[in-house]
């Protein structure tokens, strides 16, 4: 359990690294110390410390999201032909398993997708996005099957969800 919670710890000081390098992507003019100081921001969150701490999941999530992020800028500014269908694999595998590691961030395979397909890209790797997408997302859909529900059934029945539908709290 200990060399267990301390490999998160240590995974989880990727985020900054990462964070990092998203930034240097977008704001390649700004000088290295300010993206620094503006990615160590991170280490000031008391969620991602107590995640780090105990071995929680969420800074996987979190990991796979910079990860995708860098994969789908790489991926839009690219002209290689050759590459770009890697890229876009990378793009799709990584933002959908931002899902399977927290559910709370199924919006970032959204942005992706809408990202690529909005792009001045060809439409064949627009189809082909949406392939992997759907290939990606058949895990997912077989647990919603066994499940019954979008979460685990003993989940579901604890937390009266399934039971009637609140459209107030669809958020």
């Amino acid at each position: 359990k200990v060399s267990f919670v301390r490999s998160v710890f240590i995974f989880s000081l990727l985020v900054p690294i990462l964070f990092y390098l998203c930034l240097k992507q977008k704001f390649e003019k700004t000088e290295n110390l300010i993206l620094i100081l503006i990615s160590c921001t991170i280490f000031l969150s008391p969620y991602f410390r107590t995640s780090a701490f105990w071995g929680l999941e969420e800074n996987f999530g979190i990991i796979f999201l910079l990860l995708s992020f860098l994969s789908l800028s790489k991926f839009l500014s690219n002209v290689n032909k050759l590459t770009n269908y890697y890229l876009l694999f990378l793009t799709t595998l990584l933002s959908s398993a931002c899902l399977y590691f927290d559910q709370k961030l199924a919006i970032i395979p959204l942005i992706c997708f809408l990202q690529i397909y909005f792009s001045n890209k060809s439409i064949k790797l627009k189809i082909l996005s949406i392939l992997f997408y759907l290939i990606f997302s058949l895990p997912y859909m077989y647990l919603i099957t066994i499940w019954g529900n979008i979460i685990p059934a003993a989940d579901a029945s604890s937390r009266g969800i399934g039971d009637q539908l609140y459209f107030q709290h669809l958020g």
